[in-house]
């Protein structure tokens, strides 16, 4: 039970830590996709409350647009039979909070032996 509190939290944190495009069809420019980088397959990756889907391993998903992204980078997902794996990082603290500049981002998803759950990620601007 103490495991699965700290990791309930970081996913509730990545739901509600980014915002999606408004249902107008108005876009900002910021586009994000999600790159599997990790020699697993990650099934239902979602990222800024967006679910991209399926990812095998070292694919990159299709851009989604979005008005305004928290900078911190997360992702959940899961590998085989483990539910909820999140790589990334979490916000706890008090706003404002800092978002990412307008532009094309790669959400990089890759394994990291120092990262509790074995998986991290990063924005990369291009």
């Amino acid at each position: 039970m103490r495991r699965i509190l700290p990791l309930f939290v970081l996913v509730l944190i990545a739901f509600t830590a980014c915002k999606k495009e408004s249902t107008n069809n108005v876009y900002s420019d910021i586009l994000v996709r999600v790159e599997n980088n990790t020699s697993a397959a990650l099934i239902q990756v979602n990222s800024c409350g967006t679910n991209y889907g399926d990812l095998q391993s070292h694919a990159v998903s299709g851009y989604q647009h979005y008005d305004e992204v928290v900078a911190f980078p997360g992702a959940t997902f899961t590998i085989s039979e483990e539910a909820n794996v999140h790589a990334g990082m979490g916000y706890c603290g008090t706003p404002p909070l800092p978002y990412l500049e307008k532009g094309k981002y790669t959400l990089r998803i890759y394994e990291d032996a120092n990262i509790y759950s074995g998986y991290n990620a990063v924005f990369e601007k291009e």
